[in-house]
């Protein structure tokens, strides 16, 4: 499961725009958690400071920088845009998606058939 939310990611940073988010590799939607919201931490360790916390539905940015430890593999380096915000967030709680897509849902009209 684990691999292919990583091979999701990967795939995803191939097929992202290459201006259309610069500072980010791809895009991704926080999943439901059991507490509510997804904490997004200082450092990929459970124990780190929360920096923020993000609602299920939520898009995030996200980059391939690795963490550090033994879990490094756990954690997703993600971008908050609203906030201009760094950090990190266990994998399996969000999943990949394309950002073009996002783009265009939120940029476009809606036509309806």
């Amino acid at each position: 499961m684990k691999a292919a939310i990583i091979a999701g990611c990967v795939m995803l940073s191939v097929l992202s725009a290459p201006g259309a988010h610069a500072t980010e590799d791809g895009c991704a939607v926080v999943l439901k958690t059991p507490d509510g919201f997804l904490n997004v931490r200082a450092k990929p360790k459970m124990g780190s400071r929360i920096l923020k916390r993000v609602k299920p539905g939520e898009t995030i940015g996200f980059d391939t920088a690795g963490g550090e430890g033994d879990d490094k593999d756990e954690w997703v380096h993600v971008y908050i845009p609203e906030r201009n915000l760094w950090g990190w967030v266990y994998y399996r709680f969000i999943v990949g998606v394309d950002c073009e897509q996002l783009d265009a849902l939120t940029t476009d009209k809606v036509v309806r058939p």
